[in-house]
């Protein structure tokens, strides 16, 4: 079981600083355009940078006074019932591995640049950040195998490939999109079929992460993420 650990940040190589940079480059180029804006402005918030993989603690200290959470650094991935705990108190998981330049367009496994670049900035968004948290807490307290599966869907349509409506337009937020430069495209482009986000649907289309989603959950604004989890009916 995954417990937290120390960035080590000193052991960090100059080619994990410039694949960091070289991912952090080529997203930005498609989030100027692709993403909700407060996704940009989360990273700005936050202090993320191209030049080389954050540090952190000091994330953490520009987080926490935003909406309370906070980092927990770890090493490989973190099994579901240690996630909720996380997210119940207000941290968020963050492996400090960063991919090899090998696996520059996927990583096989947990890394730093998905973990940070793609999840924290939207939890820099009160109303965001309190789903997330509610989220956990109704994780932590779910033992039915059956439950797990449908809090399982719920977070890879929302958290991972969710889309939102803004002013702007459709724009991304989920972190999968925001860390893939393909189906970041795919999602907002005239192919991908795309449903406004009903729990009832949701719970009846299984996760699938071989290849793009068959469908994409659209959201009105970050409340109604808020609104769905603090349903009465949520796993009635």
């Amino acid at each position: 079981m995954t417990a937290q650990v120390a960035q080590r940040y000193h052991r960090y190589t100059p080619q994990d600083h410039a694949v960091w940079a070289q991912l952090y480059e080529r997203q930005m180029q498609l989030l100027h355009t692709h993403a909700a804006p407060q996704l940009l402005k989360g990273r700005e918030l936050l202090g993320i940078r191209a030049e080389k993989i954050p540090n952190f603690a000091h994330v953490s200290q520009r987080l926490s006074p935003l909406t309370g959470w906070r980092i927990e650094c770890v090493d490989g991935k973190v099994a579901p019932t240690r996630m909720f705990g996380y997210l119940s108190r207000k941290r968020f998981p963050a492996n400090r591995n960063i991919r090899s330049l090998e696996y520059i367009d996927f990583s096989p496994g947990p890394d730093a640049f998905h973990d940070v670049f793609g999840h924290l900035p939207p939890l820099t968004d009160p109303a965001f950040a309190g789903y997330m948290q509610r989220y956990g807490i109704l994780g932590v307290k779910t033992r039915s195998p059956e439950e797990l599966e449908l809090l399982n869907r719920l977070y890879f349509r929302t958290a991972e490939f969710g889309l939102i409506e803004t002013p702007q337009g459709l724009k991304i937020y989920g972190s999968a999109l925001s860390t893939s430069g393909g189906e970041c495209t795919y999602a907002l482009g005239p192919q991908a079929t795309r449903v406004p986000l009903s729990l009832e649907r949701v719970f009846e289309t299984p996760v699938q992460d071989e290849h793009f989603q068959e469908q994409y959950f659209v959201i009105e604004s970050f409340r109604q993420l808020e609104d769905a989890i603090n349903s009465p009916a949520l796993l009635q």
